[in-house]
């Protein structure tokens, strides 16, 4: 018996929709804890690890209607005799650190009210800082320096601009060391003058946010 079978077969499965979120990954870099005239001596201010290698740094907005601000820094966010970081001398601007016993003395922010940059290493027990003042520099106005406002409710820096078509970076105190853009042009910034420019597209007028309250440091353009 011979049968002849000439058909098309078709298999079907039963379709699945999938809804997909993106989701925001958040590191949880290793962190020191700044409690200060500034905060009330509370731990609420941070710096970070972000190589997670002892060298910590990071932007804090200081202001107590002082002329100096003191603070102290501490591994955990609570005081504890061996987890707190000051300096060793009295006059707490010598750039070394003390961890345990309270930390020795108060470490002293002495250009008053500003936004501090604060790099504290724990391998080698020294320490810096000094306010920075951010401005925006690019084509739209010859890579000179047009100057951002800090916003103290929102720890961010703004500008709103007339700008042309072309690439712009970030620069405090118009220090060509100091300077971000965005290597992959993902939202994301990273410390650089080479080659790393952050894109306009178009000329018109903007607002530009700059976020350096905790890493990673982002910022956001915004055409009005």
């Amino acid at each position: 018996l011979i049968a002849n079978i000439s058909a098309d077969l078709v298999a079907e499965s039963n379709i699945v929709h999938i809804d997909l979120s993106p989701m925001d990954v958040v590191i949880d870099f290793p962190k020191l804890y700044i409690a200060g005239d500034h905060n009330g001596w509370n731990f609420t201010d941070m710096i970070y690890s972000v190589q997670s290698n002892d060298v910590y740094t990071g932007y804090v907005w200081m202001d107590n209607g002082e002329e100096w601000n003191k603070f102290k820094m501490s591994m955990v966010p609570d005081w504890e005799e061996d987890q707190v970081i000051g300096d060793p001398d009295e006059s707490g601007t010598s750039g070394t650190l003390q961890v345990g016993d309270w930390g020795g003395n108060d470490i002293n922010a002495t250009e008053g009210t500003g936004y501090y940059f604060i790099r504290a290493n724990l391998n080698d027990l020294t320490y810096q800082l000094y306010v920075t003042d951010w401005a925006v520099t690019g084509d739209f106005n010859g890579w000179s320096f047009t100057s951002m406002q800090f916003d103290t409710e929102t720890n961010t820096w703004s500008l709103t601009a007339e700008m042309s078509a072309g690439g712009f970076k970030f620069i405090a105190n118009e220090d060509w060391s100091l300077v971000y853009g965005d290597d992959e042009l993902d939202g994301l910034l990273d410390p650089g003058h080479d080659g790393n420019n952050i894109h306009i597209e178009e000329d018109g007028n903007y607002t530009i946010m700059l976020n350096l309250h905790e890493p990673p440091y982002d910022y956001e353009i915004i055409k009005n």
